[in-house]
């Protein structure tokens, strides 16, 4: 009979530690549901205010997105003329770009320059001398912005059809640098 007692005991011993637990794990629910609908006003109204300053800037991600869009369709465009543009001594009533170049220590003479830059009619080629350097005036292809990540070979991908040309692009571009503008000079 004393083993029942202790049974029993242990029964309602044990009954009460599940009954606590219970209990203490529904107050502590009722709990963490009365600081939920407490801060919930607050918490809506901070997410209604983050909403409102994303808008604006959804909107204005939208806008440089589609800006962005037609300046890269505007640069291939760019490009494709640029790369398929060749010379043409005869033809003097189009426009031209003209690059300049200088020829440290008087290197070269024009015709030199002429075949160097693949211009057929050396007469397109004006000189200055300047300090003890020749500054030449060359017409060429067009410019390009170098952007990040470019080199003269990634440039000349986009203009030439050989990537080998791009040693014409370095010749004539000492610096080659992300933000510089540079000549792309004609291929031969």
């Amino acid at each position: 009979m004393a083993e029942e007692t202790t049974h029993k005991i242990e029964n309602i011993t044990f009954s009460k530690t599940t009954l606590i637990t219970a209990l203490s794990v529904f107050f502590l629910s009722l709990f963490v549901v009365f600081l939920f609908l407490s801060s919930k006003s607050v918490w809506t109204q901070k997410i209604k205010e983050a909403e409102a300053t994303v808008e604006p800037l959804r909107q204005e991600n939208i806008t440089l997105k589609s800006k962005l869009e037609f300046y890269r369709k505007q640069d291939s465009v760019y490009a494709k003329m640029v790369g398929e543009k060749v010379f043409d001594a005869k033809v003097i009533d189009n426009f031209r770009v003209y690059g300049l170049f200088k020829d440290k220590g008087q290197k070269y003479s024009i015709e030199e320059i002429a075949k160097k830059f693949n211009i057929p009619n050396a007469k397109a080629i004006k000189m200055s001398e300047v300090d003890e350097d020749n500054w030449f005036i060359i017409p060429v292809k067009g410019t390009h912005f170098v952007r990040k990540a470019e080199s003269a070979s990634s440039i000349a991908k986009k203009y030439y059809n050989n990537a080998a040309d791009s040693i014409l692009i370095k010749d004539f571009n000492p610096v080659i640098k992300m933000g510089n503008m540079i000549f792309i000079p004609y291929q031969k």
